[in-house]
């Protein structure tokens, strides 16, 4: 909700002293669905500063507000540039009605269900003018009234849950908390927030997503928990291997780095945790079903389970009896294929189709070219003749398509749709869940059918995949296609990789290069990066591609004339994409597409429609990605689309946005899903393909540099590519492989696994603990292997 509160907080507001108000609610102009934040105007009564009008605007986290109600208002009065004067509110409380005439009006509203006007009369001529404080304080004294017990409750709930959640929502405020993030909070402990915040605010961390550890302890801080109080350890443990997830991509920690890394956390003012301690805490957590601890390496619990699972559900899919497809049919079947779709297959690629024809789960893989998304049409085609199937989703209205096509990202999806006619859907729609469902949950889903593929499969990380392959039946014949070379998931894990070098799949790897032309030479420099190479004619210009000599600060205005250049050739916003490595930066992605709105969609008259979201201008035309999946608008992460429409002014603010004739309406809540895309990350670009790629890599990005970083960027082009920067920077590119996660997959499926003797911790770390002292169970290898994981076994994830 930062989004919201920003449009009345803008930094160049001026402010005034703190601010008091009392009126009734006129009207609510806003309220999000997600959090407690709301836009309202409101009837004045009072005030103590310069305010004349009747009415006034208020902004704020706010409990069920109710039209015609008094609410007493504690906040600062802003002047802002678009909106006017109004007041931010701070914290707010129900201003009781004083008069016998207003407390009647009050107990009959529509917020007392079943209490009509009469019902109000009695109450109020019986208790008084302090009737509310009486029942609140008391509820037996609306015995003897002639209500009904229902009533009774109805009188007295209203009254304490209003006044609670109020008190809440203010608390929770004063904490520092956002809109969003409160409402989170109080869905979780209802009225017990402020009692779980101050006895425990390490709670947070490790129930409610989006507080770190870090504010935690500043509240910590606040209410002085020392700092070696039980929970903040369990904090601090389950802080360090999320982290370590995302930073690092592996799947585990070695206990030895957990231990050491959740002291340096927990260090105050040169303090140390005993290490025992922190040790006694994994053992904890992991009898609370945290984590789980196998050998000397530590998980979270729905990490540990989300590779038994894939391993187990692998293995029955395996297991499972091969189609039989006699050589003389299949024969028949791609020659079919092959004079429908006009192509004529090599060896490999019909070794390809056969071996996905006949087994119940197989992998295809192969560099930019090699006829992956070819093979695919053809496999399509004689899995249809085989079971004497349609490929036409229409002819089955009344029945189930048999055929479910899946990729990681909308535009790889669209894609796959556009090149083989059969309907594909991103992994998320298909599995029904969105960006807001957790992929780490326990609950289950099912997909039925005849046949999946799943293309871009190096995309896809453990929590996806374990999704899919746990929702898959094993009636379902499974094709998984990718390039192995490619840069990994964005989330932990090298799922597609560990899939292939675990040889327990039948896969057939593409080598031969037949998409492009013989002579264009963008495939060609793909293939010699990934064999290590960068070739001698790099820096020479082609008629597919150039490269361009420049530093850091000169990248925008090479850029800039290059883009000058092809939109005057009539190459559209569309057509052509800027790939960085990094977002900040002179030559990063946020410094770019601040520099390529101007060139590119330049404003056409003076004062144009305009929407600022954090740090970022929004408007008409303006080329923008999708960050969320959003499948109830059908659009997903990494989708690109175009503004063409917006109010952005009033209470009804929102952006239209046209994505491949689907047009979508982001209201206020929704803006912090888009942000500007004429330059995207490469890590963005994956699964996606543009006529034009211009991508500058530069010595500035050298924690980035690596080949599958540069391969995944230049295989992103179809017709053309511009490069520029540093050679040196694409040198060092080339000739660092990135090293492979460290997941536990394959040990998995296989049950061989190679341990890694060095530390996972960086050798400059500053480690101020000492080995020794780390307790005996968790450094010597002999933790639990199923640690947290009582009365299950590993059969248990297979079915």
């Amino acid at each position: 909700m930062a989004e919201e509160i920003n449009l009345f907080r803008n930094n160049d507001t001026e402010k005034v002293s703190q601010a008091h108000l009392v009126g009734s609610i006129a009207g609510i102009f806003f309220e999000s669905p997600d959090s407690f934040f709301k836009v309202v105007l409101v009837d004045v009564d009072e005030n103590d500063f310069d305010w004349e009008e009747d009415q006034i605007v208020a902004t704020g986290s706010f409990a069920d507000l109710q039209e015609g109600e008094s609410y007493s208002f504690i906040g600062r009065v802003v002047n802002h540039p678009k909106y006017g004067q109004q007041l931010q509110v701070e914290t707010y409380s129900r201003t009781q009605p004083t008069s016998l005439d207003g407390l009647i009006t009050y107990f009959s509203s529509s917020v007392f269900k079943g209490i009509g006007k009469k019902t109000a009369e009695k109450i109020v001529n019986t208790l008084g003018t302090n009737a509310i404080d009486m029942i609140s304080s008391d509820k037996s004294v609306l015995k003897g009234l002639g209500l009904s017990t229902k009533q009774q409750d109805t009188i007295y709930d209203v009254i304490s849950q209003s006044d609670g959640m109020e008190k809440i929502i203010a608390g929770l405020s004063a904490y520092g908390f956002g809109s969003t993030i409160a409402a989170r909070i109080f869905k979780k402990y209802q009225e017990k927030t402020l009692s779980i915040i101050e006895e425990d605010p390490y709670q947070l961390a490790i129930d409610i997503e989006g507080i770190g550890f870090k504010k935690a302890d500043q509240l910590a801080r606040q209410f002085g928990i020392g700092f070696d109080f039980a929970s903040r350890i369990d904090a601090g443990i389950l802080h360090v291997i999320n982290e370590w997830y995302n930073n690092t991509g592996n799947t585990y920690i070695v206990s030895k780095d957990l231990v050491m890394q959740v002291s340096n956390l927990l260090e105050v003012d040169g303090q140390n945790v005993d290490l025992e301690k922190i040790a006694d805490q994994v053992i904890e957590l992991a009898k609370k079903d945290r984590i789980v601890g196998d050998d000397n390496r530590v998980y979270l619990k729905w990490m540990y389970n989300a590779e038994l699972i894939i391993a187990g559900k692998i293995k029955l899919l395996t297991n499972q009896k091969d189609v039989k497809v006699p050589a003389g049919l299949f024969k028949k079947l791609i020659r079919n294929a092959e004079k429908k779709i006009n192509v004529k297959y090599d060896d490999t690629q019909r070794n390809a189709i056969l071996n996905s024809l006949k087994s119940p789960i197989s992998i295809i893989t192969g560099g930019p070219g090699t006829g992956k998304t070819t093979i695919i049409k053809g496999f399509l085609q004689t899995y249809a003749d085989l079971h004497e199937l349609s490929l036409d989703p229409n002819q089955y209205t009344d029945s189930h398509f048999p055929i479910m096509l899946a990729a990681p990202t909308g535009r790889a999806a669209k894609r796959i749709t556009e090149v083989t006619n059969v309907p594909a859907k991103t992994i998320h729609r298909l599995l029904g869940i969105n960006g807001n469902d957790s992929l780490t949950s326990d609950e289950e889903l099912e997909l039925s059918g005849g046949l999946l593929i799943v293309d871009e499969m190096s995309m896809v990380d453990v929590a996806l995949f374990k999704k899919l392959i746990q929702a898959t039946d094993t009636s379902v014949q499974v094709v998984l296609v990718g390039d192995q070379d490619q840069l990994p998931s964005v989330g932990p894990g090298q799922v597609f990789h560990d899939l292939i070098k675990s040889d327990c799949i039948p896969t057939v790897k593409l080598n031969n290069v037949h998409r492009q032309s013989s002579d264009s030479t963008i495939t060609d420099l793909a293939h010699a990066i990934q064999k290590g190479q960068l070739p001698e004619d790099f820096t020479q210009n082609k008629s597919d591609r150039s490269f361009f000599t420049a530093h850091a600060n000169q990248v925008e205005d090479i850029i800039e004339q290059v883009v000058d250049r092809a939109m005057d050739r009539g190459f559209s916003k569309a057509d052509i994409q800027v790939l960085s490595p990094m977002y900040r930066g002179s030559a990063g992605v946020d410094q770019l597409n601040k520099h390529l709105q101007r060139i590119m969609n330049p404003p056409l008259q003076p004062n144009p429609k305009k929407i600022m979201v954090r740090d970022q201008e929004f408007r008409i035309g303006d080329k923008v990605l999708q960050l969320v999946n959003a499948p109830e608008n059908n659009v997903f992460n990494g989708d690109i689309g175009e503004i063409v429409g917006m109010v952005s002014k009033g209470a009804n603010q929102h952006i239209i946005v046209n994505f491949d004739e689907t047009e979508v309406t982001y209201s206020k809540t929704d803006w912090n899903q888009l942000t500007l895309a004429y330059c995207i990350s490469i890590h963005k670009s994956q699964g996606s393909e543009f006529k034009m790629i211009i991508m500058p890599l530069v010595n500035q990005f050298s924690r980035m540099l690596q080949r599958n970083l540069l391969y995944t960027g230049i295989t992103r082009a179809s017709s053309f590519l511009i490069l520029l920067g540093e050679q040196s920077a694409y040198q060092t590119a080339v000739e660092h492989v990135a090293s492979n996660r460290k997941t536990t997959l394959i040990l998995r499926l296989t049950g061989i696994y190679e341990e890694d003797s060095s530390s996972e911790l960086d050798d400059g770390q500053n480690v101020k603990v000492e080995e020794s002292r780390v307790k005996v169970s968790i450094i010597n290898n002999n933790v639990d292997p199923m640690i947290g994981m009582k009365g299950i076994s590993p059969y248990d994830f297979m079915n």
